[in-house]
């Protein structure tokens, strides 16, 4: 609450002296990190910082909307850590809540183990090493490995571009696979489902999805791994919540699948997800006309609490400064008064945006595909 203040208090602070509505922000934005930020006792527990957070909210959304943007973020700063995903900065964990949050992040739980070899002919002792280094989680040695093989002789071989392409999995170097798989367009290799379903895999850790799919959709020989494919493809659709397809795409996998646990699982958890009762985002930006109240509706009920505190001293401060003739106060209170009801409003809407999106994400990571 005490870091809410003081924000506010730079804002008015700067506002009231800035020589126009253009230049405030940066100033607030400034005076914070300069005389401010730097004597608190912790950091902002939020990802970006409040201050952060709130000049690229004025920058991108306008005067207007930035103020409500900021005024609903400093209600919710801290609270319901639950409902936020986690990131890792220098300091420590940081809730993201972003300006813009994008909808296609897809949250996975990846299990990348390379223990097993791919081997389609006897190979040499210089190919023998190389899986080795795999086999021992040296991926970049690995890698190096396999470009000094290549070097030596270009010629393409399964093996070696199959557990290659594991390699660069293993490492998330998924940009890398695709920029690869463009070297083998023309070659025996263009085709091979081996090669594809990496290509497929990597398309998707990118959080391209259709893509993937377009790639196992092509029209060749998958017998061999028409169990891996099909699952695939059920973990891609279980994804992006298209159920009947899940259900579709799983029933053509054959009891003989190494991971059919899995698949048994992830049709739990699709029912599960199916099944999810969601807030309502109108109901809980009707139910802000009482301030916090829409928070509360949407399961931020410390935000909610805030909203209502700091709402009620806002409005105070208004009524106060206009009662003693204080009008200059009265006009700057009654703004920001204006501004954090505004925010309290638009921001119990999406805060039942973000519970659903949360509860979906929590199925979503319940989810199992292995990667091996």
């Amino acid at each position: 609450m005490s870091k809410k203040i003081i924000f506010f208090l730079s804002f008015f602070f700067v506002l009231n002296f800035s020589y126009s509505q253009d230049e405030s922000p940066g100033d607030m934005y400034n005076f914070y990190q300069k005389f401010i930020s730097d004597i608190r006792s912790q950091s902002c527990p939020m990802y970006p910082s409040c201050s952060k957070y709130s000049m690229q909210a004025f920058r991108e959304k306008g005067f207007g909307q930035g103020l409500i943007m900021t005024s609903d973020r400093l209600m919710r700063c801290g609270h319901e850590h639950k409902l936020y995903d986690l990131t890792i900065s220098t300091e420590d964990y940081k809730l993201v809540d972003l300006v813009e949050d994008p909808e296609n992040k897809v949250l996975i739980k990846k299990e990348i183990e390379f223990s097993k070899k791919f081997q389609t002919k006897a190979v040499n002792d210089t190919v023998r090493f190389f899986l080795h280094l795999i086999d021992n989680n040296l991926y970049q040695e690995s890698i190096i490995e396999y470009n000094r093989i290549k070097f030596f002789d270009p010629s393409l071989d399964l093996t070696l571009e199959y557990n290659y392409f594991k390699a660069l999995m293993s490492l998330e170097e998924y940009e890398k696979i695709i920029f690869e798989y463009d070297n083998l367009v023309g070659t025996e290799l263009e085709n091979n489902p081996h090669i594809l379903l990496k290509l497929s895999e990597a398309w998707y850790n990118l959080n391209q999805p259709e893509k993937a799919l377009q790639v196992l959709e092509k029209e060749m020989d998958w017998e061999e791994l028409s169990d891996r494919r099909y699952a695939f493809r059920g973990y891609i659709y279980a994804q992006l919540e298209d159920f009947d397809q899940v259900k579709t795409n799983y029933s053509m996998v054959s009891e003989a699948y190494l991971y059919r646990e899995y698949l048994t699982k992830n049709l739990q958890t699709i029912e599960s997800m199916s099944n999810l009762k969601e807030k309502k985002p109108v109901v809980a930006g009707l139910l802000g006309i009482i301030p916090g109240a829409g928070y509360v509706y949407s399961g931020h009920t410390t935000t909610g609490i805030s909203s209502l505190v700091l709402n009620g001293l806002l409005g105070y401060a208004t009524y106060t400064s206009f009662k003693t003739e204080n009008y200059g106060i009265g006009i700057l209170t009654g703004m920001f008064s204006t501004a954090f009801y505004i925010g309290n409003i638009s921001g119990g809407y999406k805060a039942a945006k973000r519970y659903n999106k949360n509860q979906k994400n929590n199925q979503r990571k319940k989810l199992m595909y292995s990667f091996n």
